[in-house]
């Protein structure tokens, strides 16, 4: 909330209360009247935009990465998707980011997925580490083989962990399936 790098909104109203106190130093001493005290106001509004646009906390990187990796799915980018997964990437099913690219591959190409919606998103960063719980909504086309032989839709529950890199991303190097519509499933169970 009062972290000024993810948000502006706090030196947002910092600037609000540099503008009250300069009205209130205007109105208190009015020979000091110079257009020039709006600029320290101003000062600081464009501060709180320029600070959250040009310095990316490794929150804001986080969530910068999962939603590539949604948005790779639902366009079936697999470029995109390798892009996101670290190159040491292995978990419980498969060994190697190849093999996790090769089942994309094989999935994706037949789901045929139509948009995928994030539901709730939880992440918690330790160092160079950090856990998400990741809920999305994958919605998919009405020719798909999943639509014609499960459902047109389904609530995708997975654990997520990402690495940050020698160059400052965040990469995915785990995951975890947990749930699929509210079921609880691996992978090794797809």
């Amino acid at each position: 909330m009062w972290n000024i790098f993810e948000q502006p909104w706090t030196l947002t109203g910092a600037a609000v209360l540099t503008l009250l106190a300069v009205l209130t130093v205007r109105s208190v001493w009015p020979e000091k009247h110079h257009l020039k005290h709006f600029l320290l106001p101003l000062a600081v509004l464009g501060m709180a935009f320029g600070l959250d646009y040009f310095v990316k906390t490794d929150s804001e990187r986080v969530h910068a990465t999962l939603g590539a990796v949604t948005a790779a799915v639902e366009n079936e980018d697999y470029d995109a998707l390798e892009r996101s997964l670290a190159p040491d990437y292995s978990d419980s099913f498969h060994r190697d980011k190849a093999a996790v690219l090769a089942q994309a591959r094989k999935y994706m190409g037949q789901s045929h997925i139509d948009k995928t919606k994030r539901i709730a998103l939880a992440v918690r960063l330790d160092g160079d580490d950090a856990i998400s719980l990741l809920t999305v909504v994958i919605r998919f086309t009405s020719d798909s083989y999943v639509a014609q032989s499960y459902k047109p839709a389904v609530l995708v529950k997975m654990r997520l962990y990402l690495h940050r890199q020698g160059d400052g991303r965040w990469l995915i190097n785990s995951s975890e399936l947990l749930e699929i519509d509210r079921q609880p499933m691996t992978w090794r169970q797809i």
